[in-house]
């Protein structure tokens, strides 16, 4: 059964010509295939590129300090104006004296009008900073845990409070 399937397979021949516009046929339908599959892959690869720098705006744009420096003020009982941390004049030293930071293991040991603030962003970190009506500068913060209160007094300018905030952080 087999050998007459092989004869009768042997003595089917195709002619030259259809032979010929079958295989010009196949080539074109095999490049067609190849400049599709090169098109999806140029495609494909732009758009990752797009993807990966529309990524890398989003990242530097979080990234930028974003600075809302807002009016606060703090209750009597709280704060006294021109004392940081209990020092009278800290301004009359030095710049380090001029600002100064704590950490606290409660955030209420930090005075609740600061965190009401809108924050701020600087080194990625979430930051509250307010000025009161005398100039001082005051900020708080949480950082590994621990809830960070920095002031500053009426001389120090906003580019020295910020830069020391920065070194905290």
């Amino acid at each position: 059964m087999q050998e007459q399937y092989r004869q009768i397979n042997d003595r089917i021949h195709v002619s030259e010509e259809l032979f010929q516009r079958t295989r010009e046929a196949v080539r074109k339908e095999e490049r067609r295939q190849k400049i599709r599959r090169l098109r999806t892959v140029w495609i494909s690869a732009a758009a990752a590129a797009c993807i990966c720098l529309a990524g890398l705006a989003v990242w530097e744009y979080t990234g930028r300090d974003q600075l809302h420096i807002e009016t606060v003020e703090f209750q009597q009982n709280e704060m006294s104006a021109g004392l940081i941390f209990g020092k009278a004049g800290a301004g009359s030293g030095s710049r380090d004296e001029a600002i100064e930071a704590r950490a606290f293991g409660v955030k209420e040991d930090v005075p609740s009008e600061l965190w009401e603030l809108e924050p701020s962003r600087l080194e990625r970190q979430e930051v509250h900073i307010g000025r009161s009506e005398n100039g001082g500068w005051y900020a708080c913060f949480e950082k590994d845990g621990k809830f960070w209160y920095v002031t500053g007094s009426e001389d120090v300018r906003q580019e020295e409070f910020t830069a020391y905030l920065k070194k905290i952080l």
